[in-house]
């Protein structure tokens, strides 16, 4: 009976996950917001008109291997080696949830994040744009697990290289930028393919707490949290430790949009 009953337990609980998991589809969403940039003839900006969040798309092809690394130090190394799900993690995030009574905890792998930000939630019109906005799904014990079942099921529609690349243009790095290529923009003006290894450490610093390492408003909390990232990138072999340490050492600098023409379009 000790050890029968809980084996019995385990093998409903397994057969109920995989019938959601062959039911389970992933939903249709519609395309990503997008900032509408406006060119003259010869292909120089004239300005921009932001949708309801200021977002620009871009390949993966633009995205610097250095700041794909950076990302995955600080958010999930194992990206390349997981099938959407980090087992370890949810474990342990569990048994912090059921300590706590709540389910805030974290372990959440990359693939996990963008099932999060774009699938598992639902999309409603804003009545003042006419725009379909997203809105997150609830944080209950059911709903993380139909986000992990959803993230198996993306790895098997999309390639690690596409759900990385959706990832990098969907998630939010303050200051009303979503995406790297608009982040890139909002603090340095430049695009994200010109962005330095310190800028990348210092935009994926902030994907954890957009506010609190704010490059721009919290400059010294981003430099912590950025420091940790170059860390995270020696121990992964993405960095050589003797330029990480130089790196650390600078202060971090920031040429942001001015505040007035942020969020407003500039045409």
């Amino acid at each position: 009976m000790i050890v029968g009953v809980p084996f019995i337990g385990l093998l409903g609980v397994s057969a109920v996950i995989a019938y959601a998991y062959g039911r389970l589809g992933i939903p249709a969403t519609p395309p990503p917001l997008q900032t509408t940039q406006v060119v003259d003839a010869e292909g120089r900006s004239l300005g921009s008109f932001h949708a309801a969040i200021d977002r620009t798309v871009i390949p993966f092809a633009d995205m610097p291997k250095h700041l794909r690394d950076a990302v995955l130090a600080a958010e999930d190394s194992g990206f390349y080696d997981h099938a959407g799900i980090d087992p370890i993690a949810i474990v342990r995030a569990a048994i912090v949830d059921i300590r706590s009574g709540t389910a805030a905890q974290g372990g959440s792998t990359i693939t996990q994040q963008l099932v999060k930000n774009v699938y598992a939630g639902h999309y409603e019109t804003d009545p003042e744009t006419g725009e379909r906005v997203y809105v997150p799904p609830s944080r209950t014990v059911v709903q993380k697990v139909r986000e992990a079942l959803l993230a198996v099921k993306l790895e098997q529609e999309l390639s690690k290289n596409q759900i990385l690349a959706r990832y990098l243009n969907t998630i939010y790095f303050g200051h009303g930028a979503y995406g790297v290529q608009a982040a890139a923009q909002t603090y340095w003006q430049k695009d994200a393919s010109k962005l330095t290894v310190l800028q990348a450490a210092t935009l994926a610093a902030a994907i954890q707490s957009p506010s609190r390492f704010d490059p721009v408003d919290n400059p010294a909390d981003a430099r912590v949290r950025r420091n940790w990232v170059l860390d995270r990138m020696v121990a992964t072999d993405a960095l050589d430790a003797a330029e990480a340490e130089d790196l650390k050492a600078r202060r971090v600098k920031t040429d942001p949009i001015p505040d007035g023409e942020l969020y407003p379009p500039t045409l």
